[in-house]
């Protein structure tokens, strides 16, 4: 059985404190994926520090809100980046109240050891381990790799300090023409069709409007020209690609997921938001 998910994950501007606009949102994302009904909903980022410290907390007030979320209908989990040390104590203060403020919201994904640890703390909250945490090979661009069988490492792994904690939901990437994860005991989400390849610390867009001595600098602050700008493009084996943020994703939309047991599928609705301009 497949749980059906969104990911406003890196699109959280999206979201304004108006109820009609929040609710058409999911509902073209919700029909975009195909689904009949979204039941979880994913928000805050997996990869900015910046964009979540920038948008998640206003945008949760809007989120809030909606008539799916009072009734209960639709969970919502918490996406929490890697943060360097310089926004690190602002990270930690700024989570803690966000769930003490909103019961709608009953995970956590992380994706260092660090907030796992932080995480751990938390009181009436499950921890998922994030996608930048599955650490396999990923690379759309070799055929003899790509269109492997392949089952996630951490589920073939004897000895993994992840099972000295209580972790609810693995999260991980469509890494593969086919992912198996039969016989697999724990619990796991997959993220498609944008696959995060890599990412980096250092951000163009951030340089946008900067002068060129202050460009490409790791965490610099910035004006958030993430949101206007994404980049696509193809390489000489037809494979597309695009960079959002500082993350580059390649996109496969055909595989095949191996599996005995419930699991999430989680949904990415990039390209139903994105100006069609921007796509080529």
């Amino acid at each position: 059985m497949q749980i059906n998910c969104i990911s406003f994950c890196e699109l959280l501007h999206l979201f304004t404190e108006d109820d009609n606009h929040n609710s058409k949102l999911l509902s073209v994302a919700t029909e975009s994926a195909g689904f009949d009904k979204t039941e979880r909903l994913y928000v805050g980022s997996n990869f900015c520090s910046r964009y979540f410290l920038k948008f998640i907390e206003g945008v949760l007030k809007g989120i809030s809100k909606l008539s799916e979320v009072k009734n209960g209908a639709l969970k919502i989990t918490l996406c929490v980046p890697v943060f360097s040390q310089l926004y690190l104590f602002d990270a930690k203060k700024l989570i803690t109240s966000i769930l003490n403020t909103y019961d709608c919201i009953d995970e956590v994904t992380v994706n260092d050891f660090g907030m796992l640890e932080f995480a751990k703390q938390l009181n009436n909250v499950k921890i998922n381990v994030g996608r930048m945490m599955n650490k396999d090979a990923r690379d759309i661009r070799y055929d003899g790799y790509f269109n492997l069988s392949h089952k996630p490492e951490v589920f073939t792994l004897e000895n993994s300090a992840l099972k000295n904690y209580n972790v609810n939901v693995y999260e991980f990437d469509v890494t593969n023409r086919y992912v198996d994860f039969l016989g697999v005991n724990e619990n796991f989400a997959v993220y498609y069709p944008y696959v995060f390849a890599t990412v980096g610390s250092i951000c163009e867009y951030a340089g946008v409007s900067l002068p060129i001595e202050k460009k490409f600098r790791a965490n610099y602050h910035c004006a958030y020209d993430c949101v206007r700008f994404i980049n696509y493009y193809h390489n000489e084996f037809n494979d597309e690609y695009a960079k959002i943020g500082k993350t580059s994703y390649f996109i496969n939309s055909n595989f095949v997921i191996k599996a005995d047991k419930p699991y999430r599928m989680v949904f990415e609705p990039f390209d139903a938001f994105l100006p069609k301009e921007l796509k080529k």
